[in-house]
């Protein structure tokens, strides 16, 4: 019985990734035929894919207090890959990666068309990241950031993305606490 619950699993998780795949593919053709989908459309494409993905993982979610309802700049502790799909699920959002992830097999591919932007660490893109961030920003469109932190610590700001940080500012976004 335990083996057949594992089976059905992980092909009820294979099945999510396929429906992300034809997603994804459904916005690479657009894009083909000029017909670019508003990063709010690709939000909410990616906030049920990952609705779908977090159900597929043997995960139990609870969120306490109220989620935002207005588009912000969301700034989280990076504990581990499920820390993506579960914030993704929460709200539509799109995402700061590190330049790598993009050349990841499935998962950059999925992210790039997700939405997701990308930083080279260390590569004196901080100029071209913290302007796309304010366009981001004005647009309403809602991003999160992963900053590198120590553990115990929620938010830090190191010098790979330090340069970053007055983007809110320049988009005229609230700060929430």
């Amino acid at each position: 019985m335990q083996r057949l619950r594992v089976f059905a699993r992980i092909a009820r998780l294979l099945l999510v990734v396929a429906l992300g795949l034809g997603m994804a593919t459904l916005f690479g053709l657009f894009e083909r035929l000029g017909m670019n989908a508003s990063a709010q459309r690709r939000q909410r494409w990616s906030q049920i894919f990952m609705k779908r993905l977090v159900n597929a993982l043997p995960l139990r979610v609870k969120v306490i207090g109220e989620l935002p309802s207005q588009p912000m700049l969301w700034i989280s502790n990076h504990v581990s890959w499920t820390d993506i799909p579960v914030l993704g699920m929460l709200a539509p959002l799109s995402f700061l990666s590190k330049a790598e992830v993009r050349t990841w097999p499935v998962a950059g591919w999925l992210a790039h068309k997700a939405g997701t932007l990308f930083i080279r660490r260390g590569g004196g893109d901080s100029q071209l990241l913290r302007r796309q961030i304010t366009q981001h920003l004005a647009r309403q469109c809602p991003l999160l950031i992963f900053p590198k932190a120590p553990p115990p610590m929620a938010v830090a700001c190191v010098p790979s993305t330090a340069g970053c940080w007055p983007a809110p500012s320049t988009a005229r976004c609230r700060c929430n606490q």
